[in-house]
């Protein structure tokens, strides 16, 4: 199967030519990141860069979930690609999706 962190990463090198160098549950992206070494991590979103949802926030499930800021919003929020992830009805397993999440507790940006 393919998940969310896989296809993060596809989309992530797509616009940067970086590839991550960890996987896992999205709730372990943060820590993996500052493991890896050249990586930023931080509660200010940029573009591009990986969004870290912790579980429990913004309806995240218990592995969290990762996307791609594509756009960040006037009102602070950030326009997402998504796999795996339904907003609104659209989207959902096996498909990419649009959407926007809120920046604040439970999240983090990671960036190479």
């Amino acid at each position: 199967m393919v998940n969310a962190p896989t296809e993060s990463d596809a989309r992530y090198y797509q616009l940067t030519c970086q590839h991550t160098t960890w996987m896992g549950d999205a709730r372990t992206w943060p820590s993996s990141a500052r493991s890896a070494g050249g990586w930023t991590v931080s509660s200010q979103p940029r573009v591009p860069s990986i969004i870290v949802i912790q579980p429990g926030y913004q309806g995240c499930g218990a592995t969290g979930h990762v996307a791609v800021v594509e756009r960040i919003n006037g009102d602070g929020s950030v326009y997402t690609s998504n796999w795996n992830y339904e907003f609104n009805g659209e989207g959902g397993l096996y498909t990419t999706s649009y959407g926007n999440f809120n920046t604040g507790n439970g999240v983090s940006f990671i960036w190479h």
